[in-house]
């Protein structure tokens, strides 16, 4: 038997059956290298991910980018923006008043635990109590 040949008459030689020649098999090539490197792309980014998420970040949408989360420091600008807005609200001078102004309870030993007035709403209690359960845990 013969090689096989192609449309021009000629022998294919090992290269061309290969796809040397052969611009679908070559382009075909080029797609699954590109495959290769997208995929390793992302396995190294998804490892990348984990570390973080280990190391104790979190991603932060607006930045794009990972950051160590203190839960501290959110805290502080928490009670930062709480006595800016009532400073603008003028709650101040009405929380004076109400310091002077305690509603008799038969037992303060709680609310002196929680550090709140007798006067406090269940809103302030609550926060209060979440407060000091965030210290001891």
């Amino acid at each position: 038997m013969s090689a096989p040949k192609n449309k021009a008459g000629a022998a294919k030689t090992g290269n061309a059956a290969a796809g040397g020649g052969n611009p679908f098999l070559s382009g075909v090539s080029s797609l699954l290298g590109q495959v290769q490197r997208k995929t390793e792309e992302f396995r190294v980014g998804w490892e990348a991910d984990r570390q973080a998420k280990q190391a104790g970040m979190v991603w932060d949408a607006k930045t794009k980018e990972w950051k160590f989360y203190f839960i501290d420091q959110e805290w502080e600008e928490i009670l930062k923006k709480e006595k800016e807005m009532k400073l603008e609200a003028g709650a101040d001078a009405g929380a004076a008043e109400q310091q002077e102004d305690e509603r008799p309870v038969k037992d303060r030993e709680y609310y002196d635990l929680l550090g709140v007035s007798t006067n406090a709403t269940a809103g302030e209690i609550k926060k209060a109590y979440y407060k000091k359960a965030r210290l001891c845990q």
